[in-house]
């Protein structure tokens, strides 16, 4: 399944932003090296983070076999004191302590953050004390004991391979612009094959410090397969609703309490608070900066807590629909002998016709002149244009009466099969195509002898002992005219076919020899 998860926020001062993402990554892919994992960072190790919840499905309230591995950076550096010690946080609305025990790592060169962003559109990941200076990790990496190749990489702004940056960045100023409905929370479905197709579902959060005190965020998964996604549907749904609802009652915490705050230093102050015009309330506190999730919502792990869910996300997802070898039922006897009887009577009307030749007087002065026809083998693969051969004994009747006149000879072609399948191949013989060919026919070479035998015993293995016989010889039948009977008058195409089309289709691409 190829599929990412998102976290998306419409930024005051930014616009739409791509805050966090999370991405399956197997471990033989040609995208990531040694450096882009940790050879550079050493990693953490943490105890599973839970993902247990009272509103999520029961699919999702069983212990996740995953556990999230910190990969530090060179991102930023903070003033804390020290990291070393076991934190413990709850996640949002559910009271389930998270146990997150840090050690120290490398050190990466110090950078600042670009100028284009903000705390309110970057994630903060955890922060690691490497013993002379916090910095924040890179990158989250959870793996899945259930299959150690797998990989859920989470990052800050952009998803881990590069290529992908487009597609993720479309579909999140699509989401929050386009697709966004004032005052609608939910999901919706959009996108297309050369950018993906995307599922996300929208949602605000209180923040008294905001403009109009509300915050818009979107839980975001881009894949590829649009009927794959459409089948997770009912399980996206259930779990972005569920992380969305947990999120909402955390910052509703936050909000109520700032919000008291506010009241009881109004109150102290026995001033009448001051009265806030409706566009001064949708527009952003000048002298307040952008808050980030992590201060909103009051966790520090918060992100940490997302890859987690993130992850088990895309695992239940990429389990919705598995491929599975199922063998069919095995063949009766009666399938057997009907199967059996089918391809002998294919066989039987494979390359067979009928050779038609003017009856000459040393071989019956009685019907001299008579046409004369009898079956015979050809091959359609050996001879360009169209041409036949056939593989006659010069002591039959046919073979004496065309030596006497090889300019008039005729073939015809019936019962060819598999023609009405529809019909289950049931139509009769009338009802079938037919056509008969006129032209004139000569002896192969002997050169060319051992050629055309190849050739001509692929399509008829029988007559390989026919080579011994002295009396067997190869013969060209060349195509001159064509009369074709396509079955019925009125249903059918019944008449003349033109020489030049017949020799450029012919029965395929013949082979010249």
């Amino acid at each position: 399944m190829n599929a990412l998860v998102a976290l998306l926020h419409f930024c005051e001062v930014h616009g739409p932003c791509v805050v966090y993402c999370t991405q399956t990554i197997h471990s033989n892919s040609p995208t990531l090296n040694d450096n882009d994992l940790c050879s550079n960072d050493s990693n953490t190790s943490t105890s599973p983070i839970p993902i247990l919840s009272s509103k999520y499905p029961a699919a999702l309230q069983q212990a996740s076999s995953m556990s999230t591995t910190y990969s530090s950076s060179s991102l930023r550096k903070n003033s804390v004191s020290s990291l070393n010690t076991t934190t413990t946080t709850n996640i949002p609305g559910t009271g389930v302590p998270s146990a997150m025990a840090t050690t120290p790592t490398s050190i990466g060169t110090i950078g600042t953050a670009p100028s284009t962003t903000c705390a309110a559109c970057t994630a903060q990941l955890p922060l690691i004390n490497n013993g002379t200076s916090i910095i924040e990790a890179r990158r989250l990496i959870t793996t899945d004991d259930d299959d150690p190749t797998i990989q859920y990489i989470g990052t800050s702004k952009s998803p881990q391979q590069p290529h992908l940056y487009k597609a993720v960045r479309l579909a999140c100023v699509r989401s929050l612009t386009a697709e966004f409905c004032q005052g609608r929370d939910g999901p919706v479905l959009f996108g297309d094959d050369e950018n993906g197709h995307v599922m996300s579902y929208m949602f605000k959060l209180r923040d008294a410090q905001a403009r109009g005190e509300a915050r818009f965020y979107a839980l975001m998964m881009l894949m590829t397969d649009r009927v794959y996604l459409v089948s997770c549907w009912p399980l996206l749904v259930s779990a972005f609703r569920s992380m969305a609802l947990n999120l909402q009652e955390r910052a509703n915490i936050v909000f109520q309490r700032e919000k008291d705050g506010m009241r009881q230093i109004t109150h102290s102050s026995r001033r009448a608070p001051a009265m806030i015009s409706q566009d001064q309330f949708y527009r952003r506190r000048s002298n307040t900066a952008l808050r980030s999730l992590v201060d909103l919502l009051g966790i520090k792990d918060i992100y940490a807590q997302i890859q987690a869910q993130f992850s088990y996300t895309l695992k239940l997802a990429s389990r919705k629909r598995m491929e599975k070898l199922t063998l069919g039922r095995r063949e009766s006897a009666l399938y057997q002998k009907l199967k059996a009887d089918y391809e002998a009577k294919k066989k039987s009307n494979n390359s067979r016709g009928h050779i038609l030749t003017l009856m000459d007087e040393s071989v019956s002065k009685e019907f001299s002149g008579f046409p004369f026809g009898i079956m015979e083998y050809y091959s359609d693969k050996c001879t360009p244009n169209g041409n036949l051969l056939l593989f006659m004994s010069d002591l039959q009747m046919s073979a004496r009466n065309m030596h006497r006149d090889t300019e008039k000879v005729a073939f015809t072609i019936t019962a060819l099969h598999d023609y009405n399948p529809g019909w289950n191949n049931q139509s009769t013989p009338v009802q079938q195509p037919r056509f008969t060919m006129f032209g004139s026919i000569d002896k192969v070479p002997e050169s060319k002898t051992e050629i055309a035998m190849d050739c001509f015993t692929k399509t008829h293995a029988e007559a390989k002992p026919w080579k011994s016989f002295h009396d067997f010889n190869f013969y060209e039948f060349h195509v001159k005219g064509i009369y074709y009977v396509g079955g019925f008058g009125g249903l059918n195409y019944i008449g003349w076919i033109p020489l030049d089309l017949y020799q450029t289709a012919g029965f395929g691409r013949l082979v010249e020899q």
